[in-house]
């Protein structure tokens, strides 16, 4: 399992994942579902992310333990950036998911309202 901190086109997200890499099509293929079609990652130590959430990265770890590809712990920036120095964050990756059939489009994933698809994401 791993812990990314994903800078998208609407604001930073912490996940966790079960792929080794954020090139892994499951974990890119979960970001383009959540409507992500630009992103840089950066890894967080695993240790440091269960120390700090305690209980719900342990809910979130569960579900990832049985079987999702991943699920976001935390998607309030403010708080991500209070709790992790830049010096804590691993490499860095840039991706892009927009190689998309045309029926996957940015506005193929917004909702009846209008909202991007992160819109709904849920925090663990």
């Amino acid at each position: 399992m791993r812990s990314y901190l994903v800078f998208t086109e609407t604001g930073p997200i912490l996940i966790l994942t079960s792929c080794a890499s954020v090139d892994e099509e499951p974990l890119l293929s979960w970001l383009r579902h959540t409507g992500v079609d630009k992103f840089i990652a950066s890894e967080v130590p695993l240790a440091s992310v269960h120390r700090l959430y305690g209980f719900p990265f342990e809910v979130v770890a569960s579900d990832i333990e049985h079987g999702k590809a991943a699920r976001v712990l935390d998607f309030n920036g403010l708080h991500i950036f209070d709790s992790f120095s830049l010096s804590d964050l691993g490499g860095r990756s840039r991706m892009s998911t927009e190689a998309l059939p045309s029926h996957c489009g940015r506005a193929a994933r917004r909702g009846p309202n209008g909202r991007s698809a992160r819109a709904g994401l849920e925090r663990g």
